[in-house]
């Protein structure tokens, strides 16, 4: 309850500040990026909360956590989806409220300056370490009953996984495994089984690294 207050409260605070000031007039804060932006959506996500709206999944250039954008003007028109985009954009805070949030209450606007490459892309490869036990299933919409691989993530994100097609049938517990999968991109498959705001997917093996005890 208090996270929904101080939301409508911070959303407030924008309106009112920026009735106060010149959008044209440019911000200290306002800077100039280059963003990956991945061949499919996700959910729209900032600090209080995961929405139910369709978002971007941005990389920043230097920068390896992935982070979702409602809408990037000048973008939306020419996105496909299918294929990733590299993108130089002009970022801008609604207020000149200082900060290194992407997605927060006070929000930022994103501006196309350039599209840099557009490349096709049916899959995602990545790596992953998998915990020596079993936890249980769980995301941000809540927590099932269901075992699941324990995973850290390249970027060092963590993340509960149910199955991986080709790992299913080697995985033993006890050890502690660096894996490469294939990573594609299921629209159809529930909300309830995303790990991550970041969409649902299904894994498929491709390489054991290591197994370690």
């Amino acid at each position: 309850m208090m996270k929904k207050i101080f939301y409508y409260l911070s959303l407030l605070y924008v309106a009112l500040f920026s009735s106060c000031s010149n959008d044209d007039t440019p911000s200290q804060f306002e800077e100039t990026a280059y963003l990956t932006i991945a061949p499919y959506k996700g959910l729209y996500e900032n600090w209080i909360e995961v929405t139910d709206k369709p978002a971007y999944i941005a990389t920043k250039e230097g920068d390896n956590i992935r982070k979702t954008i409602e809408s990037i003007s000048g973008f939306d028109k020419i996105y496909e989806k299918g294929y990733e985009y590299v993108i130089k954009v002009r970022v801008k805070p609604v207020t000149d409220t200082a900060g290194e949030f992407w997605n927060d209450a006070f929000g930022y606007t994103y501006t196309l300056i350039e599209v840099i490459s557009k490349e096709k892309k049916e899959y995602e490869t990545r790596s992953f370490t998998v915990a020596s036990e079993k936890t249980v299933f769980s995301n941000w919409l809540g927590v099932t009953d269901i075992p699941a691989y324990a995973v850290i993530t390249e970027e060092g994100g963590k993340e509960t996984i149910i199955s991986i097609s080709g790992f299913d049938e080697i995985y033993e517990a006890g050890y502690r495994y660096v894996i490469k999968v294939k990573a594609n991109y299921d629209a159809d498959l529930q909300t309830d089984y995303w790990p991550n705001p970041y969409g649902g997917f299904t894994y498929s093996l491709m390489e054991v690294i290591s197994k370690e005890k």
